[in-house]
């Protein structure tokens, strides 16, 4: 991880990580993940970008609410939509490219239009590289993303999801976890589902299908349960 060689010596996850405080709870709630590419960089708040106010109208719709929107960093040329939604116990998974000089608007419409089929494909972990909004996410949630992508994980780099203070920060998906203070080892177990009593009480923020607060933290209480048996 890079570590600051002027100002402050501790970050803001640094100073709460010392403290020990309890990050269960403090996770994302939410039906449906939208994942938005667009190039950097980004504001502080992405309600301050074109795409945002392009598109207040079409996110007003009823398929659009109950919703969390995450901006992502293109990986090609090409513009992607990307949609997770949580189905019961399933994730369900629709994506489209915007073509050429298309809205964000008209291609929210289009992806709406598309069958959201069973999410089929690898683990991949939403990490927090918003740098704009905090240094701790623009520092260590990059060098974590590189780190990991290398040894060959998917990864997305999206914008604030909340907690930049437990820094890095991620949303593993499919499942809809959050995780706190993740490094590579505890990544690389969150993908091959090797995820330890330990790393629950260390780095668990919760789960999208429950609500922020004793919810998620039964959530966690459950799942170290069902690790016991």
């Amino acid at each position: 991880m890079t570590v600051p060689t002027s100002g402050p010596m501790f970050l803001c996850s640094d100073a709460t990580s010392s403290t020990g405080i309890d990050v269960c709870g403090t996770g994302i709630a939410t039906a449906k993940f939208f994942l938005l590419d667009l190039p950097g960089p980004w504001p502080s708040d992405i309600n301050l970008t074109d795409m945002w106010q392009e598109t207040a109208d079409v996110r007003r719709e009823e398929f659009f609410r109950r919703s969390r929107y995450l901006l992502t960093k293109p990986k090609t040329q090409e513009i992607r939509l990307q949609c997770f939604i949580r189905d019961g116990a399933e994730t369900r998974y629709a994506s489209i490219n915007l073509a050429d000089g298309e809205a964000y608007s008209d291609g929210l419409k289009r992806l709406e239009a598309c069958p959201a089929d069973v999410y089929a494909g690898p683990t991949t972990l939403l990490i927090c590289g918003h740098g704009a909004r905090d240094k701790c996410c623009g520092t260590k949630g990059l060098d974590l993303e590189a780190e990991i992508t290398a040894l060959g994980i998917q990864t997305e780099v999206v914008s604030h999801t909340a907690g930049h203070r437990f820094a890095p920060t991620m949303i593993d998906m499919p499942s809809g976890d959050s995780w706190a203070y993740v490094d590579a080892s505890l990544a690389q177990r969150i993908v091959a589902g090797e995820v330890t009593n330990t790393d629950y009480m260390n780095h668990f923020r919760g789960w999208w299908g429950a609500k922020a607060g004793a919810e998620q933290l039964a959530v966690r209480h459950l799942r170290i349960n069902a690790d016991d048996q």
